[in-house]
């Protein structure tokens, strides 16, 4: 009884891990095309905000202000 239970979870659990590792390998390729997405972003915000947040802007800002 025990080997054919073995058996039967062995055969399903190759097609298991096939399915598995597509779905593990799609998974893991979204996170990281999302990660690069973030990244890209966050690189692009901190990039405009250095840009903004320097002291050369805003103290021609404030001296055209005035």
């Amino acid at each position: 009884m025990a080997v054919d239970l073995s058996h039967g979870t062995l055969s399903r659990g190759l097609c298991g891990t096939v399915d598995e590792a597509f779905v593990l390998m799609l998974s893991l390729y979204v996170k990281f095309v999302e990660f690069l997405v973030v990244k890209i972003c966050c690189y692009l915000a901190k990039t405009a905000t250095e840009l903004l947040c320097t002291d050369t802007v805003w103290t021609k800002l404030i001296l055209m202000g005035r």
